[in-house]
């Protein structure tokens, strides 16, 4: 019942451009069992207030009551993909995540080189959006490739510092969100430069933040 109505709810939020990118995305992911979560979305869509999921069954829209779970839970990854995919050149967010996975499948095959070019791409995308806990992902993995790649100290060193300097970031946004600790940040007018401020323009010193061309400018 719960798996249902999450799912109604997903689809029922879909804009009528990402229900059109959902229905050419799942022509690449045909299954064999006769398209069965096609014809599930094709009735959730028509649905203006959420019904019980059981009542297809009786328009032959699912072969079978054994298989209406295993079609619902593969239709809402599904969807989730597909938005995945939409929306990896259109946010900030979703390509630096995007991104690290794709570090991580490169790193684990070994291929080092691409590694290393992508996690300058990553970072200057994250660093430019203030995605400060990416960022701090990113920097990990690249800890992870200078290891495996036997890394000079001074490198190794340099990618500590970095760390370093945006954990005191996100301590301090998140000391600066604490009522308890600032209470006034809303109606102060006149502050000094925030931890924050003073750090941010320092990371973008750092050479591998000096090149490579930055793809993304939207969130």
């Amino acid at each position: 019942m719960q798996n249902s109505k999450k799912l109604f709810e997903l689809v029922s939020s879909l804009s009528k451009s990402e229900k059109i990118y959902f229905k050419k995305f799942s022509l690449l992911h045909r299954r064999s069992e006769k398209n069965n979560y096609i014809k599930l979305f094709e009735l959730l869509q028509k649905q203006s207030v959420y019904k019980d999921l059981n009542l297809f069954k009786s328009k032959n829209c699912i072969a079978g009551t054994k298989h209406l779970p295993s079609v619902k839970h593969y239709l809402y990854r599904l969807i989730l993909r597909c938005l995945r995919n939409y929306y990896h050149d259109k946010n900030a967010t979703m390509s630096v995540k995007n991104f690290l996975v794709d570090i991580h499948i490169l790193l684990r095959r070994g291929l080092y080189v691409q590694c290393r070019s992508l996690i300058h791409i990553t970072k200057k995308i994250a660093l430019r959006h203030n995605l400060h806990s990416d960022y701090l992902s990113v920097l990990k993995t690249e800890y992870d490739l200078l290891l495996m790649t036997k890394a000079s100290y001074s490198d190794m060193m340099e990618n500590v510092g970095e760390q370093r300097n945006i954990l005191l970031v996100l301590k301090n946004s998140i000391d600066h969100m604490d009522p308890s600790i600032n209470p006034f940040q809303h109606s102060s007018a006149n502050t000094s430069a925030t931890t924050e401020q003073v750090i941010l323009p320092d990371l973008f010193d750092y050479p591998e933040l000096k090149h490579d061309q930055y793809p993304i400018e939207s969130n």
